[in-house]
């Protein structure tokens, strides 16, 4: 039996769940946009309060890799790791595609899963995976337009993740299914588990997320004094 801490902060939402095996035995998570360094340590301590285990007890912690939120994956990855090494326990890692394209799959049957996480205006980033869960497409950036996924026709295809809702317009004569969702940490249950079975483990000291796209920084026009 693994207890398992996991934190999902790679987009708007800041999710904490512990677990047990495939048993969720606490999950707390707000909508609020982008307050993961006001709440993921309070969540933290919530969720291991209301499992009734304390933080020695834990097996392993978990984080959503990214692609997305930077200021998110940032805080999230920097919580676990300290956990981490104050614990000497593993970290392990989840590519957040592959858990929205496995949180799809359980929700509707198709031959390849998009899943999409929304960025600026009509970009996402995204991937592909066929039925079997197998990436077929890594990730990458995309600009949505109507013949983005022509390549794919004739396929049942499945787009799914945070980046859906802006792109029904786009793709409203296609035929596609569309399934949009914000991740949780629940969502990660099923990658974290074979992870830690495996022993398939991250460097603590020198992992980083997987930003994929650097932080938009602008210079101020404000003047100093």
């Amino acid at each position: 039996m693994a207890k398992i801490l996991s934190l999902e902060s790679s987009s708007e939402v800041c999710s904490v769940c512990v677990s047990d095996e495939n048993e969720i035995l606490s999950l707390i998570e707000t909508t609020e946009p982008f307050s993961h360094t006001r709440k993921m340590t309070l969540f933290i301590q919530q969720c291991l309060s209301e499992a009734n285990i304390s933080m020695q007890e834990l097996d392993a912690v978990a984080v959503s890799d990214g692609p997305g939120s930077y200021t998110g994956l940032r805080v999230s990855a920097a919580t676990a790791k300290g956990i981490c090494f104050g614990l000497q326990i593993p970290l392990i890692t989840v590519n957040t595609l592959e858990a929205i394209a496995t949180h799809a799959s359980s929700l509707a049957e198709g031959d390849l899963y998009i899943p999409m996480i929304d960025a600026r205006r009509m970009e996402v980033y995204t991937s592909t995976y066929n039925n079997k869960l197998e990436e077929v497409k890594e990730t990458h950036n995309l600009i949505l337009e109507e013949d983005s996924f022509n390549i794919y026709n004739g396929k049942k295809i499945v787009l799914c993740g945070t980046g859906v809702e802006k792109c029904k317009d786009v793709f409203k004569t296609k035929g596609y299914d569309f399934l949009p969702f914000r991740l949780s940490a629940s969502y990660l249950l099923p990658l974290i588990q074979a992870k830690f079975r495996s022993k398939n483990f991250v460097d603590m000291i020198s992992y980083s997320p997987n930003y994929f796209k650097a932080p938009k920084v602008t210079q101020s026009k404000k003047p100093l004094f």
